[in-house]
């Protein structure tokens, strides 16, 4: 998985992004890899939706201030290796992987 970052059309963006998860004692971490941005929660799927939200919000005033590229800030690459050592030791089912297939974020013009 990477960093999409197409435009689609005319204030449209398409986005992919690699997000690892992982059990951090009494609370799950989701970290999206591409922004440098971590969520958290109780469950995979807790951390999973907050890193989601948070990552959907910067896009969002990225997108509104016409700098998208500013949100782009990579892992550390401790946290990259971290990734590609898991994902070359497990082999993770098709079904066990999430797709958002789509996000969209428009600008809101009073007449």
């Amino acid at each position: 998985m990477g960093l999409d970052t197409k435009q689609t059309g005319e204030g449209c963006y398409r986005f992919r992004f690699s997000v690892l998860v992982q059990d951090n004692e009494d609370v799950w971490i989701a970290h999206c890899l591409e922004m440098d941005i971590v969520g958290t929660g109780a469950t995979p799927e807790a951390a999973s939706d907050e890193v989601i939200e948070l990552c959907e919000w910067q896009l969002e005033e990225a997108i509104k201030a016409e700098d998208v590229e500013s949100v782009m800030n990579p892992a550390p690459p401790e946290v990259w290796a971290r990734f590609f050592t898991i994902m070359e030791e497990t082999s993770v089912p098709k079904k066990k992987l999430q797709r958002i297939d789509r996000v969209e974020t428009r600008e809101l013009v009073e007449v």
